[in-house]
């Protein structure tokens, strides 16, 4: 019967309909799952390296330009933004970088009425998926209670002292390849251009910048004396945890925002 070809067409086009469904749901799983894995070619890592060299320079040149033209002093600089997600910016704690010292947005990174810039966090295929569970996976983190030796006053024992603690950019736990091209670009690797390893702890987990400097981590690598061209005296590059934290076998950029 005519009706029942009718019927059997639109069971045939539901359950075509149904397989591209599944299918797309398939591929947008396995998309994010590869991309989760850090799998990343080098003509990718050396693209993904660029653009974060560029986000970089940006903060880094906006941060400048806050000092110079609204007159920002060290800790008046605030990243606060929506880090919740929730479409609000809040002032209780709930959004991370919240400076209760600062009065107004002037000196706000990430606000039209200082800056501008938008937080723009790291891409997944940037990222190492398999430290997904580890604090500050997939943020940019800004702390302030870290240094670099022979990075502005701080010499050796950088941390010894809030005084040359340096305002620190990090993306933490990113693709090892896309690792190694960072620290090609900066010139920041060790002889035979292996990834320096830092050699104590690169940061402290949620130590958020609110403002204030004070004694914490030190990133270093020292092969063969303290002023040796690998971290210590960069101000930009990559690096393998050593050990402490972040662990060792993890990958992470990191820019000085301030040296002090």
């Amino acid at each position: 019967m005519e009706y029942d070809k009718v019927s059997e067409r639109g069971n045939v086009l539901f359950l075509i309909l149904i397989a591209v469904v599944l299918f797309a749901a398939l591929s947008y799983a396995v998309t994010r799952s590869t991309q989760s894995s850090g799998n990343i070619n080098e003509e990718e890592a050396s693209l993904a390296a660029s653009q974060i060299t560029q986000y970089a320079t940006l903060i880094n040149q906006s941060v400048i330009r806050l000092k110079a033209i609204s007159g920002c002093s060290d800790t008046d600089i605030s990243f606060h933004y929506d880090s919740n997600g929730n479409g609000t910016l809040e002032t209780d704690g709930s959004d991370n970088y919240y400076n209760n010292t600062v009065t107004n947005n002037d000196c706000y990174v990430f606000h039209p009425d200082g800056a501008g810039l938008a937080y723009i966090p790291p891409k997944l295929e940037w990222l190492d998926g398999v430290n997904s569970a580890q604090n500050h996976y997939g943020e940019i983190y800004f702390t302030s209670r870290a240094c670099i030796p022979y990075v502005g006053t701080g010499e050796g024992p950088c941390n010894s002292s809030g005084d040359d603690e340096e305002l620190m950019m990090y993306i933490p736990y990113i693709n090892q390849t896309l690792c190694q091209k960072l620290a090609e670009k900066f010139e920041v690797v060790q002889p035979g251009g292996a990834v320096p390893i830092d050699d104590t702890s690169a940061w402290y987990d949620n130590n958020y910048f609110v403002g204030t400097y004070s004694n914490g981590a030190k990133l270093s690598n020292n092969v063969g004396s303290d002023t040796s061209e690998t971290i210590n005296g960069s101000f930009s590059g990559c690096f393998e945890g050593g050990g402490g934290v972040p662990a060792s076998g993890t990958y992470h950029f990191y820019n000085v925002v301030i040296a002090r």
